[in-house]
């Protein structure tokens, strides 16, 4: 028991199951987040889901332990990326069209 608390890994677990080695405090500390209820004067800026993503892989990596959960945690990170990119691009679309109506609507007015 003293090992497990200590953050070491459970070493009467048998087999090769790489998940059960881990160490059982770190895995349970990952899941611990700070509660803060003190105001920003500002709103922060948003931070894109692929960066987050991202960084929770780099952060969490001890925790993604077989070439199975690296190949799936890197597979959703191109996927998100990829979504990402299609959704900039179509976030930019809008931004054009509604400028592009603005424009004509100014030229309306200005004929008036």
């Amino acid at each position: 028991v003293h090992s497990i608390a200590a953050g070491k890994p459970d070493e009467g677990v048998q087999g090769e199951d790489p998940i059960a080695r881990l160490p059982l405090r770190p895995s349970l500390q990952v899941f611990d987040e700070p509660i803060d209820f003190s105001l920003e004067a500002t709103v922060p800026d948003p931070i894109p889901f692929a960066k987050k993503l991202r960084d929770l892989l780099e952060r969490h990596t001890r925790f993604i332990v077989t070439p199975e959960q690296h190949a799936t945690g890197n597979q959703l990170l191109n996927e998100v990326s990829q979504l990402s990119l299609i959704n900039d691009q179509n976030r930019l679309d809008t931004e054009q069209e509604r400028e592009q109506e603005q424009e004509q609507q100014k030229e309306i007015k200005q004929k008036r």
